[in-house]
C-alpha cells in the first residue's frame, strides 16, 4: 500500500529518523523505500513522486515540488498554492530530453574522436617537454662529445635565441647547425656576457641515443619566428648521438595562421575579402568577376572604367556616303566629277562617324 510521510524527520548525517507513514495514497514512496532514496536535505525540501491524472488534478504540493502523471506522462511542478500545479508537456519534455541527450552523446563521440586522434598521433610521436626556443640559424659554438655541450666560439655575448635572453635552465631546440650531429635538446646552464662564453648542454631527457629517435616531439613556447610551434625529429632510427645527422621539421603551428593580404581569419575559417562585391564577388565555394550590366556582345563604342572593364557599349549609327547636303555619291567621290563642296561635306560626315565611333576626340 502506498504511503506518506506525516512526521517531522531529523536528518542525522545522511540518514533520515523518525520516520511515520501515514494515509495519504497520493504518495508511492515506502518507507523503506525513502530511507534509501534521501540522501540530502534537498531531497525532503523537493520531494518528487508519481501518481494517477486524478491525484496530480488534486495536489497542491509544496513549492518546488515535482510530480508525474503516469498516465499522461506528464510532470507537474508545484508552487504551494496552485491546485494540481503547472503542467509540462509531454513534447516538451521528451524534446527537453532528447535534445539535451543527442548534445551529450554528440559531445562524448567528439571526446572519443580526439582521445582517438591523440592516441595515434602519440603512438608515432615521443613527446618531451616544452623548449622556451628554437633556433632559426646556426650557433658558432665548439661542441663537446664528453661534457655534450655547445659552448660559444663567437664574440661573447648573452645568450639569445629568436629574440628571446634566456636564463639558466631554460630548454632550446638546436635545429640548424651546419654539423647537423650537435642538433637537438638542450638546457641553458651558462648565459654568457661580454667576458663569459654562454653554454648549451644536452637536456637529461634527451642525452642517449636511447632517448633521441625517430618522431621526438616538443613544443616551443616562445620567440619571434617560432613560437607556438611544434618539432618533430625526421631522421630515420637508428640514431647515434653525437654521430648522426638530425634533422627536425615544423609540424605544428597553433595560432601562426593569419588573414593574409585581401584574407581575414575568424577562428579556423580563412575567408577572402572584397573591396567592392559590384567588382568582386565572393561565393561560399568560389570567387568570380561581378557583372558590370554590359550585356556580351561586339560593340562599335564601349565605356571603360578605371579597373580596365568595360561598363558601357553601343553601335551608333553612321551617315556612310551619303551627303547630309548635295548630290555626292560614293561612286562620285571615286572620280573627279565631284564638287569641292560635295566632297567637304563627305568628309564632315566621315569625321563624325569616327567621332562617334570614339575613334576621334570631339
Amino acid at each position: 500500500m502506498a504511503i506518506k510521510i506525516v512526521s517531522d524527520l531529523n536528518l542525522n548525517g545522511n540518514k533520515v529518523e523518525n520516520l511515520t507513514q501515514g494515509t495519504d495514497p497520493q504518495s508511492a514512496v515506502t518507507v523503506s523505500g525513502l530511507q534509501g532514496a534521501l540522501d540530502t536535505k534537498a531531497d525532503l525540501l523537493h520531494p518528487h513522486w508519481n501518481g494517477t491524472t486524478t491525484q496530480n488534478n488534486s495536489y497542491t504540493g509544496l513549492g518546488g515540488e515535482v510530480t508525474i502523471d503516469v498516465e499522461r506522462k506528464t510532470a507537474r511542478v508545484h508552487d504551494g498554492i496552485q491546485t494540481g500545479g503547472f503542467t509540462l508537456a509531454k513534447e516538451e519534455v521528451t524534446e527537453t530530453v532528447l535534445s539535451n541527450s543527442s548534445a551529450i552523446i554528440a559531445l562524448q563521440n567528439r571526446v572519443f574522436e580526439l582521445e582517438n586522434t591523440v592516441d595515434t598521433v602519440m603512438a608515432g610521436l615521443k613527446v618531451r617537454d616544452a623548449v622556451r626556443v628554437c633556433t632559426t640559424a646556426n650557433l658558432t659554438a665548439t661542441y663537446n662529445t664528453t661534457n655534450k655541450t655547445l659552448t660559444n666560439s663567437g664574440t661573447l655575448t648573452a645568450l639569445v635565441i629568436d629574440g628571446v635572453a634566456l636564463v639558466v635552465g631554460n630548454r632550446v631546440l638546436v635545429s640548424n647547425q651546419t654539423t647537423a650531429s650537435q642538433n637537438g635538446l638542450y638546457a641553458v646552464t651558462t648565459v654568457g656576457s661580454a667576458s663569459v662564453a654562454w653554454v648549451l648542454t644536452r637536456a637529461t631527457d634527451a642525452d642517449t641515443s636511447a632517448e633521441v629517435v625517430n618522431g621526438l616531439y616538443v613544443f616551443t613556447t616562445e620567440g619571434t619566428v617560432n613560437a607556438n610551434r611544434g618539432f618533430a625529429l625526421i631522421t630515420p632510427n637508428p640514431i647515434t648521438l653525437d654521430t648522426t645527422a638530425l634533422a627536425f621539421t615544423q609540424v605544428t603551428a597553433a595560432g601562426q595562421i593569419a588573414g593574409g593580404a585581401g584574407l581575414t581569419r575568424t577562428g579556423n575559417v580563412v575567408d577572402i575579402v572584397s573591396a567592392s562585391a559590384s567588382r568582386l564577388v565572393v561565393n561560399p565555394d568560389n570567387i568570380d568577376l561581378a557583372q558590370t550590366g554590359i550585356v556580351a556582345g561586339t560593340y562599335r563604342s564601349v565605356q571603360i572604367d578605371v579597373y580596365g572593364r568595360a561598363i558601357a557599349g553601343s553601335n551608333p549609327s553612321r551617315t556612310g556616303w551619303t551627303a547630309s547636303t548635295g548630290t555626292a555619291t560614293r561612286s562620285a567621290l571615286a572620280t573627279s566629277t565631284a564638287t569641292t563642296t560635295q566632297v567637304a561635306e563627305r568628309l564632315k560626315a566621315l569625321i563624325d562617324d569616327l567621332i562617334a565611333l570614339g575613334i576621334l576626340g570631339v
